[in-house]
């Protein structure tokens, strides 16, 4: 989906319950803005494992409902 807005990028994702992965600080404001299946947010200078560590601990600890219109910080 390139050269499509991050709006429409969550529209996308929203219907089929994922949460989005983004180091885009965009999304931080669209989270206030737009209902979402969940947002995971890692700064751009967050290291590889910590993100992969992170995305783990979400899948296993979270549900939907916890991710719904939430942004996790890694």
């Amino acid at each position: 989906m390139f050269g499509v807005d991050d709006g429409e990028h969550l529209q996308f994702v929203t219907p089929q319950g994922r949460v989005i992965f983004t180091q885009d600080e965009d999304f931080l404001d669209l989270h206030w803005k737009m209902k979402h299946s969940g947002i995971a947010y890692a700064h751009q200078r967050t290291p590889m494992r910590r993100i992969i560590e992170g995305l783990t601990l979400i899948y296993e600890a979270m549900t939907e409902e916890d991710m719904e219109n939430h942004v996790e910080y890694l």
